[in-house]
């Protein structure tokens, strides 16, 4: 049974919440060293998944360019807050590296789609 559009959108939304507030807690979870290398990797997996869900189900074509911008300006920009959290000490400097890579890991994957969607609708046309 397909999913018409408002059910398919409200589930792209949560996924988006979901994806940050999860970030947040591998954030957390690893600036106090609650998590391994296996349970990061497979955490950081779901984020990609998510990701995937929300560009695949909540992104428009005429919405294309301005997520592409956005989120390349958020992926550019992740590494700024490294050094502003380096002053602050160093379970704040874990808690925002750990953040803002669980960030990159959730928005990345959903960037490559948008911007393969957007390649092919330009090719197709």
């Amino acid at each position: 049974m397909a999913l018409n559009k408002s059910k398919s959108a409200s589930l792209g939304g949560y996924a988006f919440i979901v994806g940050f507030v999860l970030a947040a807690i591998i954030g957390a979870a690893t600036a106090f060293n609650m998590l391994s290398g296996d349970l990061m990797g497979i955490s950081l997996l779901v984020l990609a998944v998510l990701g995937l869900i929300v560009s695949a189900m909540n992104i428009s074509d005429k919405e294309v360019g301005g997520y592409l911008l956005a989120a390349i300006a958020l992926l550019l920009s992740a590494n700024s807050f490294n050094s502003l959290a380096a002053i602050m000490g160093p379970k704040t400097l874990l808690f925002v590296s750990a953040f803002m890579n669980a960030v990159i890991s959730f928005v990345g994957p959903a960037t490559l789609l948008t911007a393969f969607k957007a390649i092919y609708s330009i090719t197709r046309d």
